[in-house]
């Protein structure tokens, strides 16, 4: 039952729910993990869930974890770490930090908007939204993606609509260490 959890917990879980309903809302529907690294050096993914699909459901209902394993909604929503890229999201992961001002000015003297994040791992990752994206086949997408990274030089893993990469504001699966917003110049323009 949600009253055996702390107020400091519920408060979290209802912070981070209402973020992700405000992403899907903007941006469409998109995937939620938990990823967790292992004693041996391994990792281990849970299921994925739709935001649309857990939004659907009471918070105290049970949802895969694992093949076997099912935890409350509030519970996965707790875990969750990783999420899917939004169709019309562009993500540049860059893991080579001291690229970080270039690959940034970069984006800025194109006149892009964008989000800079510390991912908590080894790099950065700078989202853009681009409206069109959705309009595109799932095959064009990741063809103009792919061009885009390339151009970048950053990591063109992330040219995939299926691709998970650290979810904003949650402990990185590997280090711990929260994602957090570094730079964003979202909202300078008049539109």
């Amino acid at each position: 039952m949600l009253t055996q959890y702390s107020r400091v917990t519920l408060r979290y879980v209802s912070q981070k729910w209402g973020g992700l309903q405000d992403s899907c809302n903007r941006f469409g529907d998109y995937n939620l993990a938990y990823a967790k690294k292992l004693e041996d050096g391994s990792s281990i993914w849970s299921e994925r869930h739709s935001v649309m699909e857990l939004w659907h459901l009471n918070l105290t209902d049970h949802v895969p974890l694992y093949k076997k394993t099912s935890v409350p909604v509030w519970k996965f929503i707790e875990l969750a770490n990783n999420r899917s890229i939004h169709e019309a999201e562009l993500i540049l992961d860059l893991e080579a930090p001291e690229r970080y001002e270039e690959v940034k000015d970069k984006l800025l003297s194109r006149g892009l908007e964008f989000e800079a994040y510390l991912t908590g791992s080894r790099g950065y990752h700078f989202n853009a939204i681009f409206r069109d994206f959705p309009l595109m086949s799932v095959s064009r997408r990741q063809q103009v993606r792919k061009q885009f990274i390339e151009y970048f030089g950053c990591d063109v893993l992330k040219s995939s609509d299926k691709t998970m990469i650290a979810l904003e504001g949650a402990p990185h699966w590997k280090t711990g260490i929260h994602k957090r917003l570094e730079y964003t110049n979202e909202g300078d323009k008049d539109e």
